[in-house]
Order: structure tokens, then sequence, then C-alpha cells
């Protein structure tokens, strides 16, 4: 399946988050009475001003493609990723933005059913590193609601692009990864 200007993910692609992981964990220690809505407000404002803005700076950059992080989290995302281009996704965990609160929400038991759910569909197509903690992996499978993009670009494209991200205020935005050969997994978790 071809990206946004007809081309594929390959490997040695980088992969660019524009935004903070958690929104499903933040939004449920609201419902739990864990964490103040204004807070969880305060802690996702650039999610929630996606404009023309960010459609325009993509469209300026050698954007393979581009995908919305949903309900079905960043795993699920990825996986749809690397199963339309026949491809694997490799992601480092120390470069996965965090929104505030979320890993200690996760320490407090907090968690999503959706966020299980996606573990359970997309769980067996993911390699997690056992190095990898226990509440990062609660954050790969949780719901971002609202989300931000997880963007694959020309290795040699992803740093004037993260330049572009954040200057445009996405100061969350990161590279979380790369494109790799097809392997035995989809997705891994380093």
């Amino acid at each position: 399946m071809p990206g946004v200007h007809g081309k594929r993910a390959e490997p040695g692609n980088a992969l660019i988050l524009t935004s903070g992981l958690g929104t499903g964990i933040l939004q449920a220690a609201v419902e739990e009475g864990r964490l103040d809505a204004g807070a969880c407000k305060d802690a996702i404002p650039s999610l929630t001003s996606h404009d023309s803005r960010l459609d325009q700076l993509l469209s300026r950059h050698n954007v393979i493609e581009a995908v919305g992080v949903d309900s079905s989290g960043l795993a699920g995302i990825a996986l749809k990723i690397a199963d339309a281009n026949e491809v694997s996704l490799a992601f480092e965990e120390s470069d996965l933005p965090l929104l505030p609160d979320v890993l200690e929400m996760v320490r407090g038991g907090t968690v999503t059913e959706k966020g299980e759910c996606n573990r359970s569909i997309v769980g067996p197509q993911v390699n997690i590193a056992e190095e990898v903690g226990s509440e990062m992996v609660e954050v790969f499978f949780d719901p971002q609601l609202p989300g931000g993009l997880l963007v694959v670009a020309p290795d040699g494209d992803a740093m004037p692009l993260l330049a572009s991200l954040h200057e445009l205020g996405y100061a969350d935005a990161a590279i979380v990864g790369r494109v790799i050969a097809r392997g035995k997994f989809a997705i891994e978790l380093v």
C-alpha cells in the first residue's frame, strides 16, 4: 500500500511521533478521580489543536506516510503500517514521548480496557524486549484519543522534519524508531 506520496515505507526510514503518548491512561485517571480534569486538559493541548498548518508542513517535507494514532494505540497503527508495506517497525522505548503523569498513573494501577483489548489483538505481532518496563508496555497499547501522527520519512529527512514540527509547536515530537526488514514480528519494542 503506497503512502501519501505513492511511496512505500522501506528499511532505514525513520518513524516520527508528533506528540506524547498516554491520553487514554490520563482520561481513565480523571474518571477514577486520580487526576484533576484541568491537569489532564493542560497535558494535551497540542493534541487538540491540530489544524491545516500541520498538513501544510508535512506536504513540504519528504513524508512517505502519516497516520493518526487512534483508539488502536501506537501498536495498532504501527501494525497497520507494517503489514501494508510488508516491513517491520522497531521502536526504542527510551525515545517514546510521554505526556506528564502517565507513568505515575500506570504505576498506581490506571490502565484502560481498550488498551488491554489492543494488546490481545496486536500483542502476538509485537516482540517486546525483556528490559522494556511494564509501564511502557501499557502506554504502547494505550488508546490515543486524541492522538498525534505516526510519520514515516526517509532517514535523511527526519531531522529537518522534526525541527519543523518543533517550530510549529509540537514540542513532544520525536524520532521514535526505524523501519526494518520484515522479521518474525511486525513490531519490535526495545
